[in-house]
């Protein structure tokens, strides 16, 4: 993410997962017009995972999002360590900010028992959680 922030010419970053499917024009115009309007610093895209009608409990930790370039180049160096608590980092940088959500009710989410073994799968979500609850944390310490 970090190099490609780096590389990118525009003034606005969208983000999207590489393993969402029915993502529709509509969609992009969604998380970008609010940006485009200066109505808000951050948009979050909320979507559906195939098991889950909608992912609601953390819903702050999505990959569909777009953002003002400017807000996220100073940190460009704490979201190349990250991993998958990229989205963490982007929340926290923007804490003081305006964020608005938005629901792509037709986009969803492959989850990872679709996409590999189930020893594979287990070991993806492991690995992706420690490195969220990792960035959560040293977040979490920050402010306490």
């Amino acid at each position: 993410m970090a190099k490609g922030i780096q590389k990118s010419q525009g003034d606005i970053l969208m983000f999207l997962d590489g393993d969402i499917k029915g993502l529709t024009y509509a969609d992009l115009d969604a998380l970008i017009q609010p940006i485009i309007r200066f109505e808000t610093d951050m948009t979050l895209g909320i979507v559906r995972f195939h098991r889950l009608k909608r992912f609601s409990i953390a819903s702050s930790i999505t990959g569909q999002r777009a953002v003002w370039k400017k807000n996220i180049t100073p940190h460009l160096q704490r979201l190349a360590s990250s991993g998958f608590g990229a989205e963490i980092v982007l929340n926290d940088i923007h804490k003081q900010l305006r964020v608005v959500t938005v629901q792509l009710s037709t986009v969803t989410i492959v989850d990872k028992f679709k996409k590999h073994p189930l020893h594979m799968a287990i070991i993806s979500y492991i690995r992706e959680w420690f490195e969220v609850a990792s960035e959560w944390l040293s977040v979490w310490k920050v402010y306490t």
